[in-house]
């Protein structure tokens, strides 16, 4: 249990010799048997009326260990006799049992009255637990730091003097809002007279990662890190990836992901939740969500209760199910008050994924809050929120302010939106093609592909930064080979038109397109059906060109919808001419706002195509497609259908002219919005 129960113990005497020796074979057990040899001293002490014997021999019923069946319930019904009848350390594993939930539901507030009961009764380990408590959170009390720091210095006041390194994290903790790195500093080198190679990790994470920019001292951090680390001490080793992954120049034979590695083999919880994460996404690591979800089962047990969130995000496998798995894992980390647990379920409930709370501004708020206290995701989210204007209003200055926190904190796609802001003057702010080149950049640099697209047009075109279309060219084809399919198209069209100062080069256009193909994308299943129709590169085949412009139409692809329309409205490949189909079709792409389509409703519409002729069905979608913004016809097409429209306006009545209003204001419900509007 503690040093402290030991010493109590020996100042009883030779009654508790029996409970001194169990606890000594049971700190060194390796195997059930030797458990069991530890019970029988245990169990001789507990009959003799050692109450703290019967507390180790509650935790081994707890866990099924030695002789003992496991049964928490019977463990916990122990635990509170203890505790009622006045043994002070009873009140210390009773409060334990209600922050873990053994036997019990898990209950925060309960913790915490057994744990203050324990303290006031002198047993330190009370204060040390309080301090957790308040550092972790549990269900019901969510995380205080400046109220864990009080805890932690009064047992560290009462002897507890390894407590250093906890103050000391705590002040250094992005969570507290009066996080000082000297104070940090002050604590770690205290931590150094207990356990130095600890203190000197600690300091090195300071120097390198928390002090003011004019106050950091790299080359100290690393040589901090690195003696902790050729010690063997897993908190150096979990430093030194950090020093390394975040650009830290620090001499090194081993790369960033191998002292990770070196971290989790030594024990480091907070290296198991990082491998964690990064084997959850595959990033420098072979993706394994099984294995990733042992590495955050493993921070769990170490205490790294953020790791509930990581797992949680572990188990959303796409189905109704892994969300009803997730679920238990992120509400009990909301519960606890972590922030990231928070922004993930506050992400699921405001895209209807939590049938049980129908609320939506139940997530927004859930957001909002995480955002506040500086989860990145949720930050962009709300952003994410405010521009789209559908849960709550649009408001692209509130959208700026969002994206700008998380940018701050590195986010990709908000640095990227942030440079969709200054390119296109969104959020009150004057277009600045060079910050917006900027911000590209950046998020390019966090993994953005997106962003790699932007900047390579910025490139190509010399806009808000130095023409480079070499540099262009390679952005495109790192994203294409990282397995970006709008880059595999922007490429297959370049190759295809000969554009940006490249040759007509038809097999290389044919290679993007079946790869983009291939990943499925709507673009690239529509273009190899382009290509096979029209003979480009590869020899004509309809019917293969047909089945490749189905499976776009399936994706919604609008060039695709409109392939499958002309067919059915001509008779072409497998495709038996039907009217009323091709309208079907054209009426989907011109719901995605496409003007062609529109004009393709109207000629179905004026003469006997669908039947009777319908001129104001037939002037509505003429009206629509040249009189919508952002529409995309050319001079000759908006002049003729301009012609049109005139000629058949002219011999309407004003009665019929109502109407057509009245069919376009019905027609745009079913429309997605341009683009600008959105």
């Amino acid at each position: 249990m503690s040093c402290q129960l030991l010493q109590k113990s020996a100042q009883k005497g030779v009654d508790y010799a029996y409970f001194s020796l169990g606890e000594l074979l049971y700190a060194t057990a390796a195997t059930k048997e030797q458990q069991s040899t530890a019970a029988y001293a245990l169990r001789r002490a507990a009959v003799a009326g050692v109450t703290l014997a019967d507390l180790r021999i509650a935790e081994m019923t707890a866990a099924g260990q030695g002789f003992y069946e496991k049964n928490p319930e019977k463990a916990f019904q122990s635990v509170d006799a203890i505790a009622r009848a006045g043994e002070p350390f009873g009140d210390l594993v009773l409060g334990s049992y209600y922050f873990y939930g053994i036997g019990v539901e898990a209950n925060g507030s309960a913790a915490r009255s057994h744990f203050e009961a324990a303290a006031k009764r002198g047993v330190m380990e009370g204060e040390v637990a309080l301090g957790w408590l308040y550092r972790q959170g549990a269900v019901g009390v969510p995380p205080d730091v400046p109220t864990a720091i009080q805890w932690y210095e009064r047992a560290y006041q009462h002897g507890r003097t390894d407590v250093a390194i906890d103050i000391g994290q705590l002040y250094q903790s992005a969570r507290n809002p009066n996080a000082d790195p000297t104070k940090a500093i002050f604590w770690f080198e205290r931590t150094q007279a207990v356990d130095q190679p600890f203190g000197q990790a600690e300091i090195a994470r300071t120097l390198a990662f928390q002090m003011p920019p004019e106050k950091r001292d790299v080359a100290k951090a690393c040589s901090l890190a690195s003696k902790a680390a050729i010690a063997g001490n897993r908190t150096g080793a979990f430093v030194m990836y950090l020093l390394l992954e975040y650009g830290r120049k620090c001499p090194s034979r081993l790369s960033g992901i191998e002292w990770l590695k070196r971290s989790v083999a030594l024990g480091s919880s907070e290296g198991k939740m990082e491998l964690g994460s990064l084997t959850l996404v595959g990033k420098e690591v072979p993706r394994d969500v099984e294995k990733a979800k042992a590495l955050f089962d493993d921070a769990l047990k170490g205490g790294m209760m953020a790791a509930l969130c990581g797992r949680g995000v572990a188990e959303l496998d796409g189905t109704d199910a892994g969300i009803e798995r997730s679920k238990k894992w992120l509400f009990a980390g909301v519960y606890r008050g972590w922030p990231e647990c928070m922004s993930t379920l506050g992400g699921l409930i405001v895209t209807d994924k939590i049938p049980e709370i129908q609320d939506k501004t139940v997530g927004v708020r859930m957001l909002r809050d995480s955002a506040e206290k500086g989860v990145a995701e949720s930050q962009r989210k709300i952003g994410d929120l405010y521009l789209q204007g559908q849960i709550i209003a649009r408001d692209e200055v509130q959208a700026l302010h969002f994206f700008s926190m998380a940018a701050d904190a590195g986010d990709a796609r908000a640095l990227t939106m942030m440079g969709y802001f200054y390119s296109r003057g969104w959020g009150g702010i004057i277009s600045d093609r060079a910050k917006a080149a900027q911000y590209f950049e950046r998020a390019a640099a966090a993994g953005s592909q997106n962003a790699s697209l932007e900047l390579s047009g910025q490139l190509l075109r010399g806009d808000g930064i130095a023409k480079d279309a070499k540099r262009a060219l390679a952005l495109r084809e790192a994203a294409a080979k990282a397995g970006y399919t709008p880059a595999m198209n922007l490429l297959c069209a370049d190759y295809r038109d000969g554009r940006e100062g490249l040759p007509v080069d038809l097999a290389t256009s044919l290679e993007y397109a079946r790869r983009s193909a291939n990943l499925g994308d709507s673009w690239g299943l529509t273009e190899m059906g382009d290509i096979y129709r029209l003979g480009r590169g590869v020899a004509a085949n309809e019917t293969l060109a047909f089945q490749y412009y189905q499976k776009g139409a399936d994706k919604g692809d609008m060039r695709a919808l409109n392939a499958i329309g002309m067919a059915y409205l001509n008779g072409m490949g497998n495709y038996p001419k039907d009217t009323a189909k091709a309208s079907s079709f054209f009426a989907k792409v011109a719901e995605q706002g496409n003007a062609n389509a529109m004009i393709s409703l109207a000629s179905l519409y004026g003469d006997t195509t669908l039947g009777a002729p319908d001129k104001i069905k037939q002037l509505a979608y003429l009206r629509l497609a040249i009189e919508r913004p952002g529409n995309d016809l050319d001079r000759q097409q908006r002049d003729r259908t301009r012609s049109l429209r005139d000629f058949l306006q002219a011999g309407m009545s004003a009665n019929d002219l109502e109407k057509v209003d009245a069919m376009m204001i019905s027609l745009s419900a079913s429309f997605h919005q341009p683009p600008e509007a959105r």
